[in-house]
């Protein structure tokens, strides 16, 4: 969806942002109602400017309150909805300090750029997986885990994307940086663009640039 918001969105982030009053942070929070919009209008809100850090808690209120599933490339895989809110509001919770570095989009510093950053472009990725390779390595303070991206296409195939590895560190209880580094070059196969576009991505290269030229 682009432009700006439809009614329906802009009524829902207004009860959405009505409703969450005392739960900003709550891990406890269960929406067992159907948010009532289509999949391009939940898009449309989880990236709506009234949101902010909130667009965390409203990405947990929609998954399905058992049959749902969060797999991340680090940490694996999270069922139902209070264990995904679980994980996902308190480590997506970055302290100001914080640093993400992604190798096509750039670097994000702090809490509110990087929740900006994933709100925007992670709902357009489309149905992909990350599939851990090889054995995980963590001390406590950092942890490091190679993967696969593979795209899940409308045929139920999935198509190899790129090879990569994800670093975190960690301190006081938060995540303070985190890395993917993987290969950009196997990204522009025809094979993979195609699997891309079948398997729903919507990022354009124009979305790239408009990070990548941040502060030009």
């Amino acid at each position: 969806m682009s432009g700006a918001p439809t009614k329906n969105v802009e009524d829902f982030a207004k009860r959405f942002l009505a409703g969450i009053v005392g739960q900003e942070t709550s891990i406890e929070r269960l929406v067992d109602a159907p948010s009532g919009l289509s999949v391009p209008e939940m898009l449309s809100a989880l990236g709506h400017p009234s949101l902010g850090r909130l667009g965390i808690q409203l990405m947990a209120d929609f998954m399905h309150p058992t049959n749902s599933r969060y797999f991340d490339a680090i940490y694996g895989s999270f069922f139902g909805q209070k264990d995904i809110r679980a994980w996902l509001v308190p480590t997506m919770a970055h302290p100001t300090d914080s640093v993400y570095i992604d190798p096509i989009f750039g670097e994000f510093h702090g809490r509110d750029e990087i929740t900006a950053w994933i709100m925007d472009i992670m709902p357009r990725v489309g149905n992909i997986e990350f599939v851990p390779v090889g054995p995980e390595l963590n001390d406590g303070s950092v942890y490091v885990q190679e993967w696969v991206q593979t795209a899940v296409t409308s045929t139920g195939a999935r198509v190899p994307m790129t090879r990569g590895t994800s670093v975190r560190r960690y301190r006081d209880g938060s995540t303070v940086y985190a890395a993917d580094y993987f290969d950009t070059a196997t990204l522009t196969r025809p094979e993979v663009l195609a699997a891309s576009r079948d398997c729903g991505s919507t990022v354009k290269v124009d979305d790239i640039m408009r990070y990548r030229m941040r502060g030009a």
